[in-house]
């Protein structure tokens, strides 16, 4: 059985985009300063392929817990 991330049971929160400045959705990540996350279009087409996952993963969190996926990324942009 995997131990669950810290906040992963929270509710995503509306958040700041460190990258962009535009709003997603997210959960805070130790790294980044309160409030700012990640939006999926920096995550999957910015980012994708300049950072390693190692690097994704320490400086922005989790995929699906800390910044949103790609599913839950194409419903957010749905409802904006």
């Amino acid at each position: 059985m995997s131990k669950a991330l810290p906040y992963e049971d929270e509710p995503m929160h509306a958040m700041t985009c460190c990258v962009c400045g535009a709003r997603t959705i997210g959960r805070q990540w130790y790294n980044r300063d309160y409030g700012y996350g990640l939006c999926g279009a920096c995550a999957f087409d910015f980012l994708l392929g300049r950072e390693t996952p190692e690097q994704m993963s320490n400086y922005y969190g989790h995929e699906g817990v800390h910044y949103p996926n790609r599913e839950q990324w194409a419903e957010f942009e749905g409802k904006e």
